[in-house]
């Protein structure tokens, strides 16, 4: 199991690549969709590692609302 700051490291780290990405292009749209399925596992992970209000603070803290936390874990599940 993954600290709360581990955690918020490496998905701060993804939201950052993710920027950085650019957004035409094939290999740019694939890039992205990696990077958003890389960071709903990373969601997941955190679901699962941390308590809710700890789950409630890395949300808030990444400006993430429930619904955009659950889009992210939403391209993971539909890649598989």
């Amino acid at each position: 199991m993954q600290t709360y700051q581990a955690i918020k490291a490496q998905l701060m780290k993804d939201f950052a690549e993710l920027q950085q990405l650019p957004t035409q292009g094939r290999m740019a749209q694939a890039e992205r969709a990696f990077k958003e399925e890389l960071i709903g596992q990373h969601c997941y992970e955190a679901e699962r590692s941390l308590d809710l209000p700890d789950l409630l603070l890395l949300q808030e803290t990444l400006g993430l609302d429930e619904r955009a936390w659950r889009a992210f874990k939403c391209k993971l599940t539909h890649s598989l």
